[in-house]
């Protein structure tokens, strides 16, 4: 029958999920994420018992009906093929599971603001792209997003086994309970300033080994190029402050969303301190302050909407600050617009030899939407991403021979022949998904880049707390007050708007007046409960 392709692999996916899980039962390890490792499934799973659980799910499975799934989307609209792509991939996702894919896309510039407002509607949307870093944990406390614990299993059973073998489920719960489906990837928290090396040259400035030097590129930028902002940034733009806090080797323990006043030193796992409360970081806005005033960033950065990245395609800025798989796309989409640029690379924590932490679980994924009618067809969707190879290199890569040809005996891509990077752009479905297994290297992607991950890797580790997740049940309205304290005051003493001395003495006291020390203390109670099992 047409649509019995998904009943096969479910049965497949659930015999391996149980064999798979059924290997590390009763074992005890240090997981790749610093959490501990738990028993994947209980004493006793046999391949019989998850093959007549298989069956019975099968058999549960109604795909006759054909339906779309709708999914937001953080990015842009795509290039010329990005809606052959979508075609493409949804009458291979009608053949094995009888749906499609309705992508709704939300600009880098507005997501801040947008998703929240869907997430908080009502709206039957089936799929979204949600992140730590895109308030996760509060919008899964306050009920963005639909309760997975029992579908994900049931209807992604694969893939549920994956992210257990990799101990990815843990520190994505909230209270308990799962709400996401965590990408699987290598990727660091680490950061890197991509600049115009034909400019630093063109003014004869010193080679870019450390902030100074830094700087002093930056001036003269503002000194020779009137009609280019030498840093891009805006309201809405963290990376600033997330890479002020790899430099210093601390971290946020979890990503609660409450302007991320709580980190913790890697020398020091056992206990969380207030960010604004340091001498660190009254160092950290006064240097902010000074940039906004010397006019590296604009003057109306608070009202600045662009994505900065796009800014710096757009050779409207002369830095733009980006991780590793953000660098590469600048590289890819700057090599074809603009031949005669060159793109250099600097690195602020190897400069200061400082570690690189590779990135939570929780750092990109998946929700099903609170009020979605298909979330078990949303998740079998999922499962072909990560299960389905012909699926996810759809997915990812987009057309074979249009946007991307591959050599799959050495797992590489490259953009083909005479075809423009920025054309084969596809709307940004995947940013949510990824898995190791199926990942193809780009030929296309900046070797300053490549060459910065390698000296990544030798000094990367994995946080002490990665595995670590907050029960936020009796701290939730402070987490709140807090977020909203921190967009009112925190932002714009990090954009240097507002004076630093009285501005973060302000923010002192409304942080003390809404809860910080309650919260921190709370966060430190279980943190060494965490730490003594």
């Amino acid at each position: 029958m047409k649509f019995r392709k998904f009943t096969a692999l479910l049965v497949t996916a659930c015999m391996g999920a149980a064999l798979l899980s059924g290997c590390g039962s009763g074992q005890t390890s240090a997981s790749q994420d610093g959490s501990k490792a738990e028993s994947a499934a209980p004493a006793g799973n046999t391949a019989d018992e998850a093959s007549s659980e298989a069956d019975t799910t099968a058999s549960e499975v109604d795909i006759s009906e054909h339906v779309v799934l709708t999914m937001y989307c953080i990015g842009d609209e795509g290039g010329i093929y990005a809606e052959d792509h979508i075609k493409k991939l949804n009458e291979v996702l009608t053949e094995k599971i009888n749906a499609s894919i309705e992508p709704i896309m939300v600009s880098w510039g507005d997501y801040s603001t947008k998703l929240p407002m869907v997430w908080a509607s009502g709206e039957a949307y089936d799929l979204t792209y949600t992140s730590n870093w895109t308030d996760y944990y509060l919008e899964a406390e306050k009920g963005a997003f639909m309760d997975i614990t029992e579908l994900f299993p049931k209807y992604a059973p694969l893939t549920y086994a994956e992210c257990e073998a990799r101990d990815a489920l843990e520190s994505t719960k909230v209270d308990g309970r799962l709400y996401m489906v965590p990408k699987d990837s290598k990727e660091y928290t680490a950061f890197m300033y991509n600049y115009r090396e034909d400019l630093r040259k063109k003014y004869n400035c010193p080679e870019i080994t450390d902030m100074e030097s830094f700087e002093t590129y930056l001036q003269a930028i503002k000194d020779n190029e009137p009609g280019l902002m030498p840093l891009g940034n805006s309201a809405t733009f963290e990376l600033f402050t997330q890479n002020f806090l790899t430099e210093q080797d601390w971290s946020r323990p979890v990503e609660l969303n409450n302007g991320g006043i709580f980190c913790y030193n890697h020398e020091d796992p056992t206990k969380v301190f207030n960010l604004i409360e340091t001498p660190e970081y009254e160092e950290y806005i006064k240097k902010c302050r000074e940039y906004y005033e010397s006019g590296f960033w604009s003057q109306s950065v608070m009202a600045e909407t662009t994505a900065p990245k796009e800014n710096f395609i757009a050779g409207k800025t002369s830095v733009y600050l980006g991780n590793d798989a953000n660098s590469n796309g600048v590289f890819q989409e700057v090599t074809a617009q603009h031949p005669d640029w060159e793109i250099g690379i600097f690195c602020s924590e190897l400069a200061l030899g400082t570690k690189a932490e590779r990135i939570a679980p929780s750092n990109n994924g998946v929700a099903v939407g609170a009020y979605s009618k298909n979330p078990e067809r949303a998740l079998m969707f999922i499962e072909l991403c990560y299960q389905d190879e012909e699926v996810y290199d759809i997915l990812m890569n987009g057309l074979e021979g249009i946007t991307y040809e591959a050599d799959k005996t050495n797992m590489t891509k490259w953009i083909p022949e005479g075809v423009n990077a920025g054309d084969t752009a596809l709307k940004n479905l995947g940013m949510g998904f990824g898995t190791v297994k199926f990942e193809l290297g780009s030929l296309n992607d900046s070797p300053l880049v490549e060459s910065t991950e390698e000296e990544m890797d030798k000094v990367s580790f994995v946080p002490a707390l990665a595995g670590f997740s907050v029960d936020q049940s009796n701290i939730s309205a402070e987490l709140a007050a807090l977020k909203s304290i921190s967009d009112e005051y925190k932002v714009p003493l990090e954009k240097g708007v507002i004076d630093p001395e009285e501005g973060l003495a302000e923010l002192r006291k409304k942080m003390t007046d809404a809860g910080a020390d309650k919260v921190m203390e709370e966060i430190n109670r279980q943190i060494a409960e965490y730490l003594a099992q």
